[in-house]
């Protein structure tokens, strides 16, 4: 089946997810972290491409990028392909590390755009990580600067000045990515993140990844009391759909 093509935004601006492949830690140690951050700030100009705001979790990152001549496909090539053979060598590990191409929305509107913004820079907070002006590895202190990653001129405009910036991330806008997505299974929900958070105390399900086995069949078992589909705890823990089949209520 042929993959459909990808949506053009009429702003330039594109909200992009790129995920390890079958939940792969992405991000093992701090200099991986400043690895990736290399390859965007390398080639972020040389695409003609600018960053609004990034954030770099475990297993995902998320990019705001402003892409006005259509560069966008070989930018995302050159820096998820140049990150994939230096974390393989490191590792000592073969085969994708991504998966599949990366998700992107295209951001139609200043309201659209401001929403994906916020909804960036909180990741940490909303997957109980910390606040998200602690975050080390997002753009959080990028706002107003100039010489970093993130080039937030044109959200500045909007927002105004570093005050007016740090009230509007704290504001909680649980809800608000409905606004913007269709795809469920790509951004879940408040709901789903409250359940997640009741029974594991975070939102990342990868956690589960590392618990023992009775503990975490216990904390299936409870999801799936809870209403959650299969397929949804398998897509936020990187689960196999049939261990979580075989784990009974």
């Amino acid at each position: 089946m042929p993959r459909p093509n990808r949506q053009i935004s009429a702003t330039g601006y594109y909200h992009i997810i790129i995920r390890g492949v079958g939940k792969q830690i992405l991000f093992e140690e701090t200099g991986d972290n400043v690895k990736f951050l290399h390859l965007l700030r390398e080639n972020l100009p040389a695409f003609q491409i600018t960053c609004a705001a990034y954030c770099l979790m475990d297993n995902h990152v998320h990019l705001l990028l402003h892409d006005p001549g259509s560069h966008l496909p070989r930018f995302m090539q050159t820096v998820s392909s140049a990150y994939a053979r230096f974390f393989n060598f490191k590792y000592e590990r073969s085969g994708h590390l991504f998966q599949g191409r990366y998700f992107s929305v295209a951001i139609e509107s200043e309201l659209q755009l401001l929403a994906v913004f916020r909804y960036i820079l909180q990741n940490p907070e909303r997957a109980g990580m910390g606040a998200a002006y602690s975050y080390k590895w997002s753009s959080y202190r990028d706002y107003g600067k100039k010489g970093g990653i993130a080039d937030t001129a044109a959200i500045a405009e909007l927002l105004g000045d570093v005050s007016s910036y740090r009230l509007f991330i704290q504001v909680e806008c649980a809800g608000e990515e409905h606004v913007h997505y269709k795809d469920e299974g790509e951004m879940p929900g408040a709901h789903t993140n409250m359940i997640f958070r009741e029974v594991l105390g975070t939102t990342d399900g990868t956690v589960l990844q590392r618990w023992n086995r009775p503990d975490r069949n216990k904390a299936v078992r409870a999801l799936k009391s809870k209403g959650l589909s299969i397929r949804t705890i398998e897509r936020r823990t990187g689960i196999s759909r049939g261990i979580i089949q075989n784990i009974k209520t």
